[in-house]
């Protein structure tokens, strides 16, 4: 059986089964303090005892609704409590029993079982009616019988209501909780993305800009260096997912040596350390004067190196897991 949520609706814990033990304690002497005759019929023993038990059952230690034969058990002791005062003339003490009957019923609602509960609280109370009806009971006599259990049925059903709705709104709130803390991590991860972002463009640019801002002379070099940083700059605008440091560092060097490197990478995956450690070694052993990296969309797609050098191209074709396929020159 599924575990209930609602835990029982706490009629699982020591403390609900001492109280209904009170209850039917309580009940057991005003029977015989109310009694009109020296000692109980037997039948009201028998239906004091099934109280008992069914109190017992009800109470069973385990943090859900009951199962169908400890639910079953909880109806037949109910059944047969009030069968028992239906065997005579009503008096108070068969009254309370009656009462505590219908207890049991309303509380088996509570507890999670409302067809048994529901069931068990109507038998009840049709049962006493057409008793009533048989036995001529006066009208005093039927609304003390009827009422107690009437309004018990009614106060377990709600009781199961609202420990429903509450589940349902705990549920909620923890959801709205969830959903607020997942979008909170997602605005400080990409907080910290952007940030560690800046930090490596900053590192990347801060040797041109502080040429620059020191007033030096924009010689070569320096335009060099400044056409270098914005074509690196460029690719990780341009190229966000395919920034392994290895081959970016690979491609800083290629440009500095005054290579022409061009990404064709858009909407490609970034490379595997293989495939990564391969590139680089391909494009630092290289010493063409144009380079084409050209990565179609896909996991498994190849990898191509175009190298032009002196007009003469060469292709590398690397595989996902970086194999090498033999080199075309045309």
């Amino acid at each position: 059986m599924r575990p209930d949520p609602l835990g029982g609706a706490g009629l699982a814990t020591p403390m609900a089964r001492a109280a209904l033990l009170a209850g039917w304690v309580a009940s057991l002497f005003g029977a015989v303090l109310d009694a009109q005759v020296p000692a109980p019929t037997p039948a009201v023993v028998v239906g004091f005892a099934a109280a008992l038990l069914g109190a017992l059952c009800l109470t069973h230690p385990v943090q859900r609704k009951l199962s169908p034969r400890w639910a079953a058990a909880v109806v037949a002791c109910a059944a047969v409590s009030g069968a028992s005062v239906l065997t005579g003339q009503v008096w108070s003490g068969e009254t309370r029993l009656f009462n505590f009957a219908s207890y049991l019923a309303a509380l088996l609602v509570a507890r999670g079982n409302p067809v048994a509960g529901l069931g068990t609280g109507a038998g009840l109370v049709v049962g006493a009616g057409v008793w009533s009806a048989f036995t001529a009971q006066p009208t005093s006599a039927i609304a003390a019988l009827v009422l107690v259990p009437a309004t018990a049925l009614v106060l377990g059903t709600l009781w199961r209501v609202v420990l429903v709705a509450m589940l349902r709104r705990e549920r909620v709130h923890h959801a709205v909780v969830a959903r607020t803390e997942a979008q909170l991590r997602a605005e400080q991860e990409a907080t910290a993305s952007h940030r560690a972002e800046m930090s490596e463009v900053r590192r990347q640019a801060a040797p041109v800009l502080a040429g620059l801002a020191s007033g030096e002379v924009i010689d070569d070099a320096l335009a060099h260096d400044a056409s270098v940083l914005e074509a690196t700059l460029r690719d990780r605008i341009t190229h966000p997912q395919f920034q392994e440091p290895s081959v970016v560092a690979a491609v800083e060097r290629a440009r500095a040596r005054g290579v022409t490197v061009t990404l064709l990478v858009e909407g490609a995956s970034a490379p595997g350390p293989e495939l990564s450690a391969d590139l680089a070694a391909a494009i630092d052993g290289s010493d063409a004067g144009a380079v084409v990296l050209r990565r179609p969309p896909g996991a498994e797609s190849d990898t191509t190196l175009v190298l032009t050098r002196n007009g003469s191209t060469s292709r590398l074709t690397f595989g996902a897991g970086g194999d090498l396929s033999p080199t075309a020159d045309s």
